[in-house]
């Protein structure tokens, strides 16, 4: 059986961060725009593009590595390519070592 209630504690760290930034006023690059999570590929490039500028990418990319994402664009990678997989869990790994 599949615990539904559990939130990894790189989502909540991700969560709080989040909560942060709104609070300072200043939103992520994500916040309101459908680039993220868009079916189109050229869409999510372009998103990803925004992503370094955003000062929660390793919360970001914590989260979407422990909570095994599988789509749309996290810390600048797109999940919904394999590629883009990949990338995430080794940046990840980089960041952790």
């Amino acid at each position: 059986m599949t615990d539904t209630n559990h939130t990894s504690s790189a989502a909540l760290t991700l969560g709080e961060a989040l909560g942060n930034l709104y609070a300072e006023g200043t939103p992520p690059p994500c916040h309101g725009s459908l680039l993220w999570t868009s079916e189109d590929a050229e869409h999510r490039a372009v998103a990803a593009e925004h992503c370094p500028a955003c000062p929660i990418t390793a919360e970001c990319l914590a989260a979407a590595v422990e909570c095994r994402e599988v789509f749309g664009v996290w810390a600048g990678h797109d999940l919904a390519k394999p590629a883009g997989r990949r990338a995430a869990q080794a940046a990840h790994e980089a960041a952790a070592a």
